[in-house]
């Protein structure tokens, strides 16, 4: 035989270059890196040599409950303590369970609520009602809406029920009017809050560019557009006409302001509750074709002020006769009443 295959063999009783001990195969591991042969270490200096390594390593600190964990404890989990490792053993334990009885957990979840819905109900009445759930709820249905998804949505529902629909066109044609009143009125009690009129002085005080482009282009518009000026003429003759209360306070005040007379809030309407549709001056009723008016008893140029109490609802003919006299300047027949 050649020399090499005697030179690879393996004794049967290798010595330890560690302690120097004759030992048998058994107690040596198997060299991976070369063939035939063995680690030059016994298994129990080798074991040995490793606790030591370990020991000398410094400790490390848990990744979950930030403690230390000690060098013997290294393994192939070494980031994390006993305790880490028992719970997160419990929770496999604990899902493994709830998998394999997921049906009967069920049944027993559905049976429960069946038995005790009216307590769930008014759980879930009151678990709605919180100011931090209704919130979250809210923006959550605020970032869905603007999502592309519902948007996508919206628009096939509309051309599915309304585009090419005569009933639902005429239904919204019929409606529309009603809608923009509503929200005509809505907008009107809004703008005449308190708070909105101290919203939009502080947002022009903080946005004067803003304010002032928008009112620039009104005025362009305004001046360049014919239909445009037409509509908004419109508009403000049909407030006017709505409000004519309000137009008429508005120039009484303008007028007391001038003449630096008392003035209070004056409501038209509660002077008609007041007094009624009675002119004080031919005292008579004012029926229904008759013109409206509200004379200052003492008149303005005579240093009257515009109060309540100074105010009384006459015949427009009546109050045209009156002018800026006092009543007992009236002759009888100043004081004759309408024509007809």
């Amino acid at each position: 035989m050649k020399k090499v295959y005697h030179t690879t063999q393996l004794s049967l009783f290798p010595v330890c270059n560690q302690c120097n001990k004759d030992k048998t195969l058994n107690d040596f591991s198997p060299n991976v890196k070369m063939r035939y042969r063995i680690v030059p270490l016994c298994k129990e200096c080798h074991n040995e040599n490793e606790r030591q390594r370990r020991a000398s390593k410094p400790p490390k600190i848990c990744i979950d409950c930030q403690c230390e964990i000690p060098a013997n404890a290294y393994g192939k989990r070494c980031n994390t303590c006993k305790e880490t490792h028992k719970k997160e053993n419990a929770k496999k334990r604990a899902h493994t369970h709830y998998v394999n009885n997921l049906e009967k957990r069920t049944a027993q979840i559905k049976t429960y609520r069946e038995a005790h819905s009216e307590r769930y109900k008014e759980w879930n009445k009151e678990y709605k009602q919180r100011p931090e759930i209704k919130a979250r709820e809210n923006a959550r249905q605020r970032a869905y809406n603007r999502t592309e998804r519902r948007r996508a949505y919206n628009r096939a529902y509309l051309h599915r029920t309304r585009a090419g629909n005569p009933k639902w066109q005429a239904y919204d044609k019929a409606r529309y009017p009603k809608r923009m009143e509503q929200h005509r009125a809505k907008m009107v009690e809004r703008n005449a809050t308190p708070e909105f009129k101290a919203y939009r002085r502080k947002y022009n005080a903080t946005h004067p560019e803003q304010a002032q482009t928008y009112n620039t282009r009104r005025r362009m518009l305004y001046a360049t557009s014919p239909e445009y000026a037409e509509q908004k003429k419109a508009g403000i003759k049909a407030w006017t006409t709505r409000n004519y209360p309000k137009v008429l306070e508005a120039c009484r005040r303008r007028e007391a302001r001038k003449r630096n007379a008392r003035i209070s809030r004056v409501s038209y309407t509660a002077i008609l509750e007041r007094d009624g549709r009675f002119c004080y001056i031919c005292n008579q009723a004012i029926l229904p074709h008759h013109k409206l008016h509200f004379d200052h008893v003492v008149p303005l140029a005579r240093h009257g002020s515009h109060t309540p109490e100074n105010i009384k609802p006459t015949h427009g003919c009546c109050n045209t006769r009156k002018n800026a006299r006092l009543i007992s300047e009236l002759t009888h027949f100043d004081r004759r009443g309408p024509d007809d």
